[in-house]
């Protein structure tokens, strides 16, 4: 599937239909999704190990920690220099996509590089930014693909950046315009809109939790 994907991308560019479009979206996202667990699991495994005071197996859990890794920038790096080729002739919702595809790759390397980690830092936010601004221009506020935005956005913000105010602000502010925007989707947006403001919702909550817990430490 990953294969054809990419036939797909080489062959239409930005002339991809939305279906198209989100199906190459679907295969590369299959593919670094099962990276990215296979590397937080090695990483777990090889702390548990150096804690415990097993060095040599911790040692080799590092050196395939590094091998997954390897692979892993390979393909976050191949999605984003296909991302960034089809923003420049996308518009309206496909520019959206693209720029956020952009910027969630961006940020999946920041989870785990060392060298090079604050240039990932550094355009996964400037897409997502870019991806916000657009979408509040060319979207309806509960369009999915706005919301999907905004949750990962503020995900990174929380996650990734240690803004959790911003976060927070970013959340709050798109599951309020969203609810508001709902009634009036399509009956075929309706659901993953739906899905994506429950999302937004869990989210909220836990992190209104950590702050008032911190707040009383």
């Amino acid at each position: 599937m990953l294969e054809v994907a990419t036939k797909l991308v080489d062959k239409f560019g930005s002339l991809l239909t939305p279906e198209e479009r989100n199906a190459v979206s679907t295969a590369f996202k299959n593919n670094v999704s099962q990276l990215r667990a296979a590397s937080r699991i090695i990483t777990s495994i090889e702390e548990k190990e150096r804690a415990s005071g097993h060095h040599e197996h911790a040692n080799v859990t590092s050196g395939a920690r590094v091998e997954i890794e390897e692979i892993l920038e390979k393909s976050c790096r191949q999605v984003l220099d296909i991302a960034r080729r089809l923003t420049t002739g996308a518009s309206g919702e496909d520019e959206v996509f693209y720029f956020k595809m952009a910027a969630d790759y961006s940020r999946y390397l920041s989870e785990f590089l060392s060298s090079g980690k604050n240039d990932a830092l550094h355009e996964a936010q400037q897409n997502y930014q870019k991806c916000m601004d657009l979408a509040d221009d060319r979207l309806p506020f509960a369009h999915p693909l706005r919301l999907g935005g905004i949750l990962n956005y503020s995900v990174f913000q929380y996650e990734i950046e240690n803004k959790k105010k911003n976060a927070i602000t970013t959340a709050t502010r798109g599951f309020e315009l969203g609810i508001q925007g709902l009634e009036s989707l399509s009956e075929e947006l309706y659901s993953d809109a739906a899905l994506l403001l429950q999302l937004l919702r869990d989210n909220l909550a836990q992190w209104s939790k950590e702050e008032s817990q911190t707040v009383q430490l």
